[in-house]
C-alpha cells in the first residue's frame, strides 16, 4: 500500500469501474466509465461526486490498435501497428 497523504489530513477517496461490450453497429464496440469521488468538506464530513460517461468510439479505436500490437508482439509476428 503507498500512502499518499500527509498524517492529519482526511484523504480523498476515489473508486471507478468500466465496462465493454461487443454491439452490432458499433465497429469497437460500446463502453462506458464511471467515477465515484468522496472529498472532505471543513465541517468534517465528506462530499460525494458521481460521473459517468460513454466512451468515444475513437477511443476504442485506440484501444483496439494497442491490443492488437500486444497481440502480435506475444506472438513474435513482426510488428507494424498504426490506427487506420
Amino acid at each position: 500500500m503507498v500512502r499518499c497523504e500527509k498524517r492529519g489530513v482526511r484523504p480523498t477517496l476515489v473508486w471507478s469501474g468500466a465496462m465493454w461490450e461487443p454491439r452490432p453497429g458499433l465497429s469497437h464496440g460500446f463502453g462506458r466509465i464511471g467515477l465515484v469521488v468522496k472529498a472532505p468538506r471543513p465541517d468534517d464530513h465528506y462530499g460525494t461526486f458521481y460521473s459517468k460517461a460513454e466512451v468515444p468510439q475513437e477511443f476504442l479505436a485506440v484501444l483496439a490498435v494497442l491490443a492488437a500490437c500486444a497481440t502480435r508482439r506475444r506472438s513474435s509476428t513482426p510488428l507494424s501497428c498504426s490506427a487506420s
